[in-house]
């Protein structure tokens, strides 16, 4: 297992659409995303305005795998598990067999105009 804490997270953009993305540095991503040229191709078109969600993952794989599997959600899918993120661990195993602990990091989606809440730390 790694060292690092990995997040996966799911942006809330204009034109009433979600982004989904993971990394080892949420302050650094959010940056890049609202910076325009180094964030994500999508985000560079349609801007971040929210964190709709972010669950901690302890393995890079597995956190992959998570992003990966919320990519292949449709829209009401991912909808529900913004308003559920809990439920993400029994999809997890129950679709992909995946049982590595994924913890909602948001008590609640903030809003930014690129002014971002970084995730919760474990304590």
């Amino acid at each position: 297992m790694d060292e690092k804490t990995y997040y996966v997270y799911i942006l809330s953009c204009e034109g009433d659409r979600l982004y989904t993305g993971y990394t080892d540095d949420f302050e650094r991503r959010m940056k890049s995303h609202c910076g325009g040229r180094a964030g994500a191709r999508f985000t560079r078109s349609f801007k971040p305005i929210a964190v709709a969600q972010c669950w901690r993952v302890d393995d890079r794989s597995a956190a992959m795998k998570i992003e990966s599997f919320i990519k292949k959600m449709t829209r009401e899918m991912k909808k529900s598990l913004v308003a559920r993120p809990d439920s993400l661990a029994e999809m997890l195993a129950a679709d992909i067999g995946l049982d590595t602990p994924a913890v909602p990091c948001l008590n609640e989606p903030p809003v930014f105009g690129c002014v971002l809440q970084r995730p919760h730390n474990r304590e």
